[in-house]
């Protein structure tokens, strides 16, 4: 069962060691996925181990950086979805 804990934004901030409002702003523009449950937004354990394992070694810093380091995630998963 303890794959199905989520955690919610403040504590992946903390887990991140990231502002709370830099989590919002790469929840909203995709970078890192949640799942809406009424007024708040919870994370999976596989959304944050799929964030850092994409994102390792990338800028996320800001929105700006953050959007830069997506296009290059998802430029590079579809380049490695062709090459099957």
């Amino acid at each position: 069962m303890e794959e199905l804990k989520m955690f919610n934004t403040e504590e992946v901030s903390k887990m991140l060691n990231m502002r709370v409002d830099l989590v919002r702003d790469l929840r909203k523009i995709g970078v890192l996925e949640a799942i809406r449950t009424g007024q708040s937004y919870m994370f999976s354990r596989e959304a944050i181990l799929e964030f850092q394992r994409d994102y390792k070694g990338k800028d996320v810093s800001n929105v700006k950086n953050a959007v830069i380091a997506m296009n290059e995630v998802t430029k590079k998963k579809l380049l490695a979805g062709t090459s099957n």
